[in-house]
């Protein structure tokens, strides 16, 4: 199985990623195959993402908020813009060839202005709970809507996760829905709102390559995309 990620930061948070596929492809049984698509010191090559078999659309930075029709009169953004335009060329290319996706973290923010979502540029005084503390993520609880996707991954209507963030969705683009929330209102997890919707797609705003294997909300998730049928 091929998978693609959108873009490599940098840093060996990228590398979490990669190491928690291919451990989940081990444990599953599937050989796992991964491209990085773009990122720091690396040349785009978007046109790899026409051989994968799945994507996952990686955290990083700011999106610009020209892109959903926000003035950051105050510098609360801190963007990559060769980034955004290498993402929002892969996002045109899934809408033409969709493949299954998730979505984590900057990639569900991206994914939801590119179908016509805005986000909060700054959660405030939110940030105590939801950015990092220092070099480590947050956890915190969210409660799971029944009878979404999220919901049948974690068979459960809560859980843990890690928070590593600033910025979330705050109009959520038509066609969506809210599967998982903070208990501050911070949207966690969309989905679809068609439930028989192929294929695979599901955003999330916390990292499930970086937490405890036997958390609901983690390892299940990426066994979700490595599992998924068209």
């Amino acid at each position: 199985m091929r998978i693609a990620l959108s873009y490599h930061g940098g840093d060996s948070d990228y590398d979490d990623y990669t190491n928690a596929l291919q451990r989940r492809g081990r444990a599953l049984g599937i050989e796992i195959e991964t491209t990085w698509l773009a990122g720091k010191a690396r040349a785009a090559q978007v046109e790899r993402l026409d051989d994968a078999d799945a994507i996952v659309l990686t955290g990083g930075p700011d999106v610009e908020p020209h892109r959903y029709g926000f003035r950051d009169t105050e510098g609360v953004c801190k963007t990559n813009p060769d980034r955004d335009a290498i993402e929002w060329e892969l996002l045109e290319r899934l809408a033409a060839r969709p493949i299954p996706t998730l979505a984590i973290c900057r990639g569900a923010q991206i994914l939801n202005v590119f179908y016509g979502g805005t986000l909060v540029a700054d959660l405030g005084a939110a940030n105590a709970i939801h950015r990092r503390d220092g070099d480590e993520r947050r956890f915190h609880d969210v409660s799971i809507r029944p009878k979404t996707r999220v919901h049948e991954i974690a068979g459960a209507l809560g859980g843990l996760v890690n928070s590593s963030h600033h910025q979330a969705v705050a109009r959520l683009a038509p066609g969506f829905i809210v599967s998982a929330a903070s208990r501050d209102d911070v949207v966690e997890a969309y989905e679809p709102a068609d439930r028989s919707a192929k294929p695979f797609l599901l955003a999330v705003q916390w990292h499930p390559e970086g937490m405890e294997p036997g958390l609901p909300l983690a390892d299940r998730v990426l066994d979700a995309l490595l599992t998924a049928e068209y």
